[in-house]
C-alpha cells in the first residue's frame, strides 16, 4: 500500500493556526495530507459494486484503504480481558492491529539542506494538538 503526502491546500484559519505555531515554535512548519486513490478494481468487483449501487440505489466509490489493519492475535491474557469486556457491553468485539510491513509513504521531500527541527517534548505536544484540530500532518523544520 502506498500513502502519498502532498502540501496542503489551507484554509485563512488553518494557514494563521500553523504561523502562530510557527511563531511559538521557533521553527518552520510544513502541512501535508494524505491524498487518497481510487481503488484498482477488476472487472468482476467493478460488476459486483455495480450490483450493490442498483440494490441500494446510490452511486458507489472504491479508494484505497489510507491504513491497512488486519484481525489481531491477542494473547491468552487479551483474549480473557476482551471476553470480559464483551459480557460487560454486550457486544461483540474483534480486535485489529495497524499491519505497517507493505506502508510506503511518498510525496512531500524538504529541499536539500533543511533540516528537520529538534523539538522539546512539550512543543512536539503542541505541534500533534495543531495536528488533531486541523486534520493535517505537520513537519518542523529548522527555520
Amino acid at each position: 500500500m502506498t500513502i502519498s503526502l502532498e502540501t496542503a491546500r489551507l484554509s485563512g484559519a488553518q494557514e494563521a493556526m500553523i504561523r502562530a505555531l510557527e511563531q511559538e515554535l521557533g521553527c518552520a512548519i510544513v502541512a501535508l495530507e494524505a491524498q487518497t486513490r481510487r481503488a484498482k478494481l477488476s472487472s468482476d468487483q467493478v460488476q459486483r459494486l455495480q450490483t450493490v449501487e442498483n440494490e441500494l440505489g446510490v452511486a458507489l466509490v472504491a479508494f484505497e484503504p489510507i491504513v491497512n489493519i488486519e484481525v489481531a492475535r491477542p494473547s491468552d491474557h487479551q483474549l480473557k480481558r476482551l471476553r470480559e469486556m464483551e459480557k460487560e457491553i454486550g457486544f461483540v468485539l474483534i480486535a485489529y492491529r495497524h499491519a505497517h510491513q507493505d506502508l510506503n509513504v511518498e510525496g512531500y521531500q524538504p529541499q536539500n539542506g533543511i533540516q528537520p527541527a529538534v523539538l522539546s517534548s512539550a512543543q512536539f505536544q503542541r505541534l500533534q494538538a495543531v495536528e488533531a484540530e486541523t486534520g493535517l500532518v505537520l513537519m518542523a523544520y529548522q527555520g
